[in-house]
């Protein structure tokens, strides 16, 4: 058997415990309970129903932009577009889908890894990346997130490998890229890193990656001039220097969660897993200074830097947001390992067991963590929300609601946002958007927000009479 076979047989066997373990887990929690996932269907059900894309029911407010834009890049919504005759967003046709798309971008990024620091980390990279349990949540459910992993990493792959760039390449490259920006508009990453990679090995692919450079940034701002979705992100940026570094500093605080997801969390005491979650930097860090910079000559060098730039200044912190970076981390960390054991004059076929044999312990202490972890809650179980859902007129009502895209997709009723802000702003804001309902109540999911409305609330008592109360929502009907 060729050598470049077996790798690609490793690998697929690698992706088999990612393939089980999200399975295991598709039967429960939500495919559009939540906010992102219920916006996308929207988006999708508005292109069924031949009305605008951007015809959802969410009632954006430059109050509390961050709850999501006017409209979100349309790759993923055109993508569940067809599936909806074949048992819609929550249907297994669709899941599957997005399980196997999932499972391309773990094989891709092993692959890419196992030709640059060998097979035993192609394997780790393969075995691991996807093992997070945020990310085996999304891997059966309404994601953009993993098909936007997938696209990117295919542009990697292609980039990166040896030779000179054919115009096949050039097309086939310019088209994924131009796909993944239709899935996330942090895609814009790829044109810098495109540039680079002409500036870092010029003589021996010329000009030509600056051709699909060209095209994404056309894509970027044609999809942008047709949604806001950009815009409206822009809108939550800091306009001034002191407050683009203070966000700046903020976002990398809270990305060290990711570097943590990235590592998992697999032992049953919280210390244990910090003395990992230290040890696998300082692993990475190893791998890095030992050579693994090397790589940084390359469009994954470039991509890297450049959407690490695009994360620092997004306005929102999110796990998932990092998931493109997560096989690049358990690369170098695994490749310092290998680093750290060759300085004890280890040789290489031990150093190859020694990754493995890390690799297969986290996954046989994931497992346990995956068993017990609880699948996430579904609001619209909760029999509160549906009886309140049971109160609502989608023809008459508009309502100002603590997760605003799901009562828009589950019960068709045009919807805002909360927000923090004095009562005088709440009666601003309600009469500008044509409320006619507030819901106060957010099973613990909105406090602040929905401590600015009852404040709201109270100070008019007679601009929100009562309408109807249960244990978790209480509806008031809105006198402009």
């Amino acid at each position: 058997m060729s050598t470049r076979r077996s790798t690609h047989l490793a690998l697929a066997a690698s992706v088999l415990p990612f393939v089980l373990f999200a399975a295991l887990r598709a039967p429960g929690g939500y495919a559009a309970g939540t906010g992102d996932h219920a916006q996308y269907a929207l988006h999708a059900h508005a292109l069924a129903d031949g009305r605008p894309y951007a015809d959802t029911g969410y009632l954006y407010s430059t109050r509390n932009p961050v709850i999501g834009p006017r409209a979100y890049p349309p790759g993923l919504s055109f993508t569940l577009w067809p599936f909806l005759g074949l048992g819609g967003e929550e249907g297994a046709p669709f899941r599957i889908l997005v399980l196997l798309t999932t499972a391309l971008f773990l094989w891709t990024a092993g692959n890419y890894f196992a030709a640059r620091a060998g097979l035993a980390v192609g394997v780790a990279v393969t075995l691991l990346s996807g093992l997070s349990l945020e990310l085996l949540h999304h891997a059966s459910r309404i994601s953009s997130d993993v098909f936007f992993c997938t696209l990117v990493w295919g542009v990697i792959a292609l980039a990166d490998r040896a030779g000179r760039w054919s115009w096949g390449r050039v097309v086939l490259v310019a088209l994924l890229g131009s796909v993944a920006i239709a899935f996330r508009s942090a895609g814009i990453a790829l044109v810098p890193a495109a540039v680079f990679l002409c500036l870092v090995r010029r003589r021996e692919v010329s000009w030509r990656p600056l051709v699909p450079a060209a095209l994404w940034l056309g894509s970027f701002f044609a999809l942008n001039a047709w949604l806001p979705s950009a815009a409206s992100y822009a809108e939550q940026m800091p306009k001034t220097l002191g407050g683009m570094v203070e966000a700046a500093v903020a976002s990398a605080l809270a990305y060290r969660w990711a570097l943590e997801d990235a590592l998992l969390s697999p032992l049953p005491w919280a210390w244990a897993n910090t003395a990992w979650h230290a040890v696998g930097i300082l692993l990475a860090l190893v791998g890095l200074f030992a050579g693994g910079w090397r790589w940084g000559r390359s469009f994954l060098g470039g991509f890297v830097v450049f959407y690490v730039g695009v994360l620092l200044a997004w306005p929102m912190h999110v796990v998932r947001y990092a998931w493109p970076l997560v096989p690049v981390f358990l690369a170098l960390a695994f490749y310092g390992l290998q680093q750290s054991l060759a300085l004890l004059r280890i040789d290489a076929k031990r150093r190859q067991v020694a990754v493995l044999a890390l690799a297969l312990l986290l996954l046989i202490a994931q497992c346990v963590v995956v068993h017990d972890a609880p699948l996430p809650e579904d609001p619209r179980d909760h029999p509160d929300f549906q009886a309140l859902v049971a109160q609502l007129d989608p023809a008459t009502t508009r309502l100002a609601v603590f997760e605003p895209r799901v009562l828009a997709w589950h019960a068709g009723v045009p919807s805002m946002g909360l927000f923090e802000g004095s009562p005088d702003e709440w009666l601003a804001e309600l009469q500008a958007q044509g409320i006619t309902h507030v819901v106060v109540g957010d099973l613990g999911t909105a406090p602040v927000g929905t401590a600015s409305l009852r404040a709201a609330v109270d100070t008019h008592p007679k601009r929100f009479p009562l309408q109807y109360a249960n244990d978790a929502f209480s509806l008031f009907q809105f006198r402009p």
